[in-house]
């Protein structure tokens, strides 16, 4: 038996012993705790998880609250209506408007969502961005897709805040997106709806707009005052401190009403401010002169577009226009002052080549070293030739234009139906060669991105689009031909030759031929140069050797153009990028 003084002692050694176990651990645990990796570690890694940590516990249930379908699905017809209104002024194709119910991935969506933003991204109406020419409509802003995967993550953060921003809550929902920066590459208008509030407000890439009490003789953006406190707005009666929220379909319905009187056109709220090659106030008289709203022609109001762009690209020098291009490049801007402030200097290449020949003869006359003086005498003579050309070209092309515009006036007013019809004319001959619409229609169907919403009649409403605008070429060309020849039966006069593709080529390779002859003329002047360059000028040799290559490469190059430019005007040739090539010029 053991006695109770020797038990009580085991027990006190056995107590000792946990304290020094229980001791050292505590140490040990301390030690870890205060290691600098832990002590940064430990808060970064709490900080990255835990949003996601955060939407696994938190349930959608629980995060949600009771929403109104039906103020859903108001907004989801007038955003229709909205829609629709682009669609019958045919700024975008009416089978480009995609309605709902949708199936949208919300395993996509990196943010948390609320259930009845979820349910409002079916229910809404989209645009097919594939479908369209162009996807910016409201002052910059983009149509919003959220059946596409791309969508789906930039409508977390549509304002493109990176998080810095707490303008984004679950049940916010962007109705346009982030696009090209609009009229001034800084404005843009991104429509945020709210599903808890039931209220939208509108950012324009500066500041929220807000809501005015009073009537405003408005700018483009507001010319029907469309940002006037709406009276039965349940957030004009209680919410003063948050004046940049509106009634959603008031907002929407005034939206419609600026399309439905002209006070806006899509094509000026979109972020082209010329109106996509008319200008804004045409295209509006354009549309009430075909009967919009109500009786709306829309294949006249395309037509009367199609011209109206034809004559704003008219040359405004005629025959003359290549010359008087060739005037301004080497002399500036026709009728410069030849003096010399800041402000009248003309900013032409011959100007710059004297100015560049200067500076390299006050270098020469300042220069010490042989090798450098070589290589300054060097870049003389070459500034030179280009000098003498310059001014030779410069001679011809003034002769060319007091030729063909002996009173500086080379067409009247009055034959602009002519130069219309040609310029028509051309276009209606180039679209016989463009690839078959469906042809064209399949490529483009078949380079989408895999994550581009599944369609299987895109390929149709493709080609029913590529048809319907040669439709309208075609017009446009029958009724400009039939005002030219009406035109030239009153005045006695006679159709301006045609803008032809071997007309085209022709000029096209005389141009090339020209410059081939320049760089023939440059060689022999550079083979002369040399005979005078001593064989220690190192600098000078090896400058001259470079631009010896260039001008020899550049006669290979103009042949080989002159050679691709007779091969496609053959008969089996690719007239289709033979008129590409002619129309780009950097492509000659």
């Amino acid at each position: 038996m053991t006695s109770p003084i020797r038990r009580k002692l085991h027990e006190e050694r056995s107590r000792e012993k946990l304290r020094d176990v229980q001791n050292s651990n505590s140490s040990s645990l301390r030690r870890w705790y205060q290691h600098p990796f832990v002590v940064f570690a430990i808060p970064l890694i709490t900080l990255l998880c835990f949003p996601r940590i955060y939407n696994v516990l938190v349930t959608p249930s629980s995060a949600s609250n009771p929403y109104d379908e039906t103020k859903f699905q108001e907004i989801s017809t007038l955003l229709d209506d909205v829609y629709t209104t682009l669609a019958n002024l045919t700024f975008i194709p009416h089978t480009s408007i995609k309605r709902g119910p949708h199936q949208i991935n919300g395993t996509a969506i990196p943010c948390k969502r609320d259930p009845a933003v979820l349910r409002l991204m079916e229910m809404l109406p989209y645009v097919d961005s594939f479908e369209i020419e162009e996807p910016d409509w409201l002052f910059g802003g983009h149509f919003m897709d959220y059946r596409r995967y791309d969508h789906l993550q930039e409508g977390c953060d549509p304002l493109r805040a990176s998080s810095y921003w707490d303008y984004m809550t679950p049940h916010t929902l962007a109705l346009t997106n982030w696009g090209t920066g609009g009229w001034n590459n800084d404005n843009t208008w991104v429509l945020l709806y709210d599903a808890e509030r039931y209220a939208m407000r509108v950012y324009d890439g500066q500041l929220w707009i807000i809501r005015s009490r009073h009537s405003e003789s408005g700018d483009e953006r507001n010319g029907m005052n469309i940002f006037i406190e709406a009276p039965n707005s349940v957030w004009a009666r209680i919410d003063d401190q948050k004046p940049e929220w509106f009634d959603p379909p008031t907002l929407l319905r005034r939206m419609i009403g600026a399309y439905q009187t002209t006070a806006w056109s899509p094509w000026e709220v979109s972020n082209r401010e010329d109106g996509w090659g008319v200008d804004s106030s045409t295209i509006k008289d354009l549309s009430r002169k075909n009967g919009w709203p109500d009786n709306f022609d829309s294949d006249q109001f395309n037509v009367d577009l199609i011209r109206f762009r034809a004559r704003y690209k008219l040359p405004q020098h005629g025959y003359a226009s290549d010359a008087y291009k060739c005037i301004t490049d080497l002399q500036g801007a026709v009728g410069t002052p030849d003096s010399h402030s800041p402000s009248d200097i003309p900013s032409g290449f011959i100007f710059h080549t004297k100015a560049r020949l200067t500076r390299l003869e006050q270098q020469l006359s300042g220069a010490t070293d042989e090798d450098e003086q070589w290589l300054l005498k060097w870049g003389v003579q070459r500034t030179k030739w280009d000098l003498e050309r310059g001014e030779a070209d410069l001679k011809e092309a003034k002769e060319v234009f007091q030729r063909l515009c002996p009173t500086d006036v080379c067409y009247e007013d009055k034959d602009s139906i002519l130069w219309e019809f040609r310029a028509l004319e051309k276009e209606f001959e180039k679209s016989k060669f463009d690839l078959e619409a469906a042809s064209k229609c399949r490529t483009h169907v078949e380079t989408l991105p895999e994550w581009a919403p599944r369609d299987p009649d895109r390929i149709q409403n493709c080609v029913a689009q590529v048809e319907l605008k040669k439709h309208w070429l075609f017009l446009a060309y029958s009724q400009s031909k039939a005002e030219a020849v009406e035109y030239c039966a009153k005045t006695n006069s006679t159709l301006l030759p045609s803008d032809t593709l071997e007309g085209r080529v022709t000029a096209a390779i005389q141009k090339l031929k020209r410059e081939y002859g320049y760089a023939e003329d440059r060689v022999s002047n550079m083979v002369i140069w040399e005979q005078n360059l001593p064989t220690h000028a190192t600098k000078a040799i090896e400058d001259f050797r470079i631009w010896e290559s260039a001008v020899s490469n550049e006669r290979g190059y103009i042949r080989e153009k002159i050679g691709w430019l007779t091969e496609q005007l053959a008969k089996d040739g690719d007239r289709r990028k033979l008129w590409e090539c002619l129309d780009d010029p950097k492509c000659i």
